[in-house]
C-alpha cells in the first residue's frame, strides 16, 4: 500500500515539474521545478526496491532533503516580487542540507529513535516553513495578481495541514516505535498535500502566475499584465487615480495601502488592483507607489535649488518609510545610487565657465 502511495505522489510531482518547466523562465518557476524534483527523489527513496540498495537510498534521501529549503526559496520568490536570495538565504539553505545529510549519513533516518540532532533538524525545518507561510500571508493585501492573491490563502492552509500531519506522524512513530503505521499515515498526508497543491497550481494557472519582476524595476507588460482587459468603465477611475497621485501626491503617505487608495477613490479594492495591474503592469502596490516616489526624488535631486537638501530628507518627504527600501528601489530603477544620480545631473545643469 505504501508503495502505491509513493507512486501516486511521484506522479503528481512529475506533473508539477512539467508545469513549472512549461512556464516562462522565472526565479519562482525554477525553484518550483527544483522543489518538485527534490521531493520526487524523496518519494523514490521510499520505494521498497530502492530501500534494498542502501547506498542509492541514502543518496536519494539526501537529495530529497533539499526539498524543504527549496520550498522556502520557492515560496519567498513566488509571493515576494522583490525577493533576491543573498548569501544569508543560501547559507541557511545549505546549512539545513548539511545538517540533514549528517542525520541521514549517521543512519538516523525516519525509522531510528529520536535524537537531539533530529530535534534540531525538526526545529530548523519548521522555522523555514513558518517563515515561508509568513511571507505568503503578510504580503497578500498588496498583491495585484488576482490569481496569486487567491492562491495565498489556500497555500497557507494546505501547507500548514501537511506539515503538522507529516511531522507529527513521524515524531510519534519515532518516539513510540510505530514506524509502519505512522509511515503510511505520513505518506497519506503527503499524498493529500501534493494533490491539493497540484490542484492549486493547475486550477489557478495564469501566464503571470510565476513571472518574476524585471530587475530594473520597470514592469514588463508581456509578463505581468493581467490577461483580463481593463473595462472602459474604469477610465474615470484611472483619471481619478492619476489626480490623486500626480496632483494630490497621495503616495507621499508611507503607510498608504491599496485599501486606503480604494477608500479615497470610493471604489472596491478589486477595481484598484485590476487597474494598477492591468493598465500600468505592476505586480504589487508597493512597486507602483515606489515608482512614483522615485520619480519625485529624481526631480528633486536634479534641481539645483535643492542641492543642499539631504537625500534622506527628500526620500522621506516623497513617502519612503526607510532608507533601505529607498536605496533598493532607487538603484533598481535608475541603475545608480541617489548620490551618483544627483552629482551627474547637477554637473550637467551647472553653467560652463
Amino acid at each position: 500500500m505504501e508503495a502505491s502511495l509513493h507512486g501516486g505522489i511521484a506522479t503528481l510531482l512529475a506533473l508539477a515539474i512539467a508545469l513549472f518547466l512549461s512556464e516562462a523562465p522565472s526565479r519562482a518557476g525554477r525553484y518550483g521545478a527544483a522543489l518538485a524534483f527534490a521531493a520526487l527523489l524523496a518519494e523514490v527513496a521510499g520505494l521498497p526496491f530502492v530501500q534494498d540498495r542502501a547506498g542509492l537510498a541514502t543518496l536519494l534521501q539526501v537529495g530529497g532533503s533539499a526539498s524543504l529549503p527549496l520550498f522556502w526559496l520557492f515560496a519567498r520568490s513566488w509571493f515576494d516580487d522583490d525577493f533576491r536570495p543573498g548569501l544569508a538565504e543560501l547559507a541557511l539553505a545549505m546549512g539545513y542540507l548539511g545538517l540533514s545529510a549528517t542525520v541521514i549519513g549517521g543512519e538516523r533516518g525516519t525509522h531510528a529513535p529520536l535524537h537531539a540532532l533530529d530535534g534540531l533538524l525538526y526545529v530548523a525545518g519548521i522555522a523555514l516553513t513558518v517563515d515561508a507561510l509568513r511571507h505568503a500571508w503578510s504580503n497578500r493585501a498588496s498583491d495585484l495578481i488576482e490569481a496569486r492573491r487567491r492562491a495565498r490563502v489556500a497555500f497557507v492552509v494546505i501547507v500548514t495541514i501537511v506539515v503538522l500531519w507529516t511531522i507529527g506522524a513521524e515524531i510519534v512513530g519515532r518516539a513510540f516505535g510505530g514506524f509502519v503505521l505512522t509511515g503510511i499515515v505520513g505518506t497519506i498526508g503527503m499524498l493529500m498535500g501534493t494533490f491539493g497543491l497540484a490542484l492549486l497550481l493547475f486550477g489557478l494557472r495564469h501566464r503571470e502566475m510565476f513571472a518574476s519582476a524585471p530587475p530594473n524595476g520597470a514592469p514588463s507588460p508581456a509578463a505581468v499584465v493581467d490577461p483580463v482587459p481593463v473595462p472602459d468603465a474604469d477610465e474615470p477611475l484611472a483619471s481619478a487615480l492619476d489626480v490623486a497621485m500626480t496632483q494630490e501626491r497621495l503616495y507621499r503617505d508611507p503607510e498608504l495601502t491599496i485599501g486606503a487608495i480604494a477608500m479615497r477613490l470610493g471604489v472596491p479594492e478589486y477595481r484598484v488592483r485590476r487597474l494598477v495591474n492591468g493598465r500600468f503592469g505592476h505586480r504589487n502596490i508597493s512597486d507602483y507607489l515606489n515608482g512614483l516616489r522615485v520619480a519625485e526624488v529624481c526631480a528633486a535631486l536634479a534641481d539645483p535649488e535643492q542641492a543642499q537638501v539631504p537625500i534622506l530628507t527628500i526620500a522621506m518627504d516623497a513617502g519612503f518609510g526607510s532608507l533601505a527600501v529607498f536605496n533598493r528601489s532607487f538603484k533598481a530603477r535608475q541603475g545608480e545610487t541617489p548620490s551618483a544620480y544627483r552629482r551627474r545631473h547637477l554637473e550637467i545643469s551647472s553653467p560652463m565657465d
